[in-house]
């Protein structure tokens, strides 16, 4: 059976009308050289009614889990049934732009040297109270195709902590299939718990030189009220963590505050896969500074708009005790950052609750990011699609 040039693989979970948005995105795309992967997560008949209307297309391969996987298992799973040269995971509540295949693989078919990883921009696609959605951008886009340091896109992330476009953070990202297996052969898995596009995502740069990235967007995120994130941001991480079934000492073993809030575990996934790659934990490069402000700040953003109201204080001892356990040159840096950014991290959350929230989206997107702002019944149609 000839290799097809890229498998698109949709993992889902219960949100059959967001499904079929991804699949008609894929199937519309005016580039060919593909495999459609669908995999239910053992979900109810809802979800296999919505597949079936694109049964006879020869593009889709529909798989369902012998039972309900956790996230990071579910991605593996369906990662794994991937035969082409290239692989993309695009989420159920994600949709291609048009022309995005085509475009991915005229970059890199033309390009001097042959790309392990490709990422690209993104777009939001957000409803606020009437039936249109807001298309939104993350940054300024452009059409700039770049070539960034693997390694240091990693030391970078170590000192601030904050990753964009450039990222291999899945939903914006296709990379080689032999890459992953060659990570699979050494690791065993590439998803790993807690984030599976955290640990995915810093495998890859650990095993290559070179990405390149796109700074035009060319996919859709629907922003919806039952996201993972936003689940994670109101209810905590506990929920989430209890399907992955470790317990907390490994859910924090990297990082020094031992608490379940978002960043501290995302940062521990990045602390994780460089202590996998490299054999040790060797962690004295990392901003330590850094990593207590942005833990801080989401003590008091989610302290304000989410779940750490219920658990601040406890939180708040825990990160001062392991803010104690470093020097005074660590502990003097993040008092003094600590001043000039305590009131910012307090207004973006009031920002956030705001009921001008729409209004301020709006001027984000036209004077910041350059995004004109349009307004579109579906997600499909905000991706270009005639719908």
């Amino acid at each position: 059976m000839r290799q097809p040039f890229f498998s698109i693989v949709i993992p889902t979970k219960n949100r059959p009308d967001l499904l079929r948005d991804a699949i008609l995105s894929v199937l519309w795309q005016d580039f060919q050289d593909y495999e459609l992967i669908v995999s239910d997560n053992s979900n109810d008949e809802k979800t296999k009614k919505i597949v079936d209307q694109f049964a006879t297309d020869p593009h889709l391969k529909y798989f369902r889990t012998n039972q309900e996987l956790n996230m990071p298992d579910h991605w593996e799973f369906a990662t794994l049934k991937a035969k082409g040269k290239y692989v993309f995971i695009l989420t159920d509540r994600d949709v291609f732009c048009r022309g995005a295949l085509g475009k991915i693989h005229q970059v890199i078919q033309n390009f001097s040297q042959e790309i392990s990883v490709y990422t690209w921009q993104g777009l939001i696609f957000e409803k606020f109270e009437n039936e249109t959605g807001l298309l939104r951008a993350y940054l300024k886009a452009g059409k700039k195709l770049e070539v960034f340091s693997a390694r240091q896109l990693i030391k970078e992330y170590g000192n601030t902590q904050r990753v964009d476009y450039r990222f291999p953070l899945m939903s914006n990202t296709c990379y080689r299939e032999d890459l992953a297996a060659e990570i699979r052969r050494r690791h065993g898995r590439l998803y790993f718990p807690v984030g599976p596009d955290i640990t995915a995502s810093f495998l890859l740069l650990s095993y290559i030189e070179k990405l390149t990235c796109l700074s035009e967007p060319l996919s859709v995120k629907q922003k919806i009220k039952d996201s993972m994130g936003i689940s994670i941001a109101k209810y905590g991480f506990d929920f989430y963590l209890n399907t992955l079934r470790l317990d907390l000492d490994n859910w924090c073993r990297y990082v020094p505050i031992k608490a379940s809030f978002i960043h501290n575990l995302i940062f521990n996934d990045y602390l994780m896969v460089r202590a996998m790659v490299s054999g040790e934990q060797d962690f004295t490069d990392v901003n330590w500074a850094t990593y207590f402000l942005r833990c801080y700040e989401d003590l008091i953003y989610y302290g304000i708009v989410g779940f750490v109201k219920n658990r601040k204080e406890e939180f708040i001892k825990k990160w001062e005790d392991a803010l104690g356990e470093f020097g005074s040159d660590v502990q003097s840096q993040v008092k003094r950052r600590m001043r000039r950014a305590k009131i910012w991290f307090s207004i973006k959350a009031y920002l956030a609750k705001s009921p001008f929230l729409p209004f301020l989206r709006r001027i984000q997107n036209r004077i910041f990011f350059r995004q004109p702002n349009k307004t579109y019944r579906t997600a499909p149609e905000a991706a270009g699609f005639q719908v």
